[in-house]
């Protein structure tokens, strides 16, 4: 994933709220992707495409995607329950 590639889509003013904390323009939601499993953990991961939806609603986007963790890379090991 290209965080240089996807951040071209966001506005400077957008906002991103996940876990309860709302981040507002593009360097605090890049800082909060970049923080995120996908870049801090080296894993093997299944994204399932099927699963993921962006609605739009006027100046409003939601998107919903699902992160399956299936092996370690660190370990070499791909029989982690995580």
């Amino acid at each position: 994933m290209s965080v240089r590639a996807n951040f071209r889509l966001i506005r400077s003013s957008a906002a991103h709220r996940a876990k309860g904390t709302t981040y507002v323009g593009s360097d605090q939601i890049r800082s909060f992707w970049q923080g995120s499993g996908s870049f801090t953990h080296h894993r093997f991961s299944l994204v399932p495409s099927y699963k993921a939806t962006i609605e739009v609603l006027g100046d409003r986007a939601f998107l919903y995607f699902e992160c399956h963790d299936v092996g370690d890379f660190a370990t070499g090991g791909f029989d982690d329950a995580s």
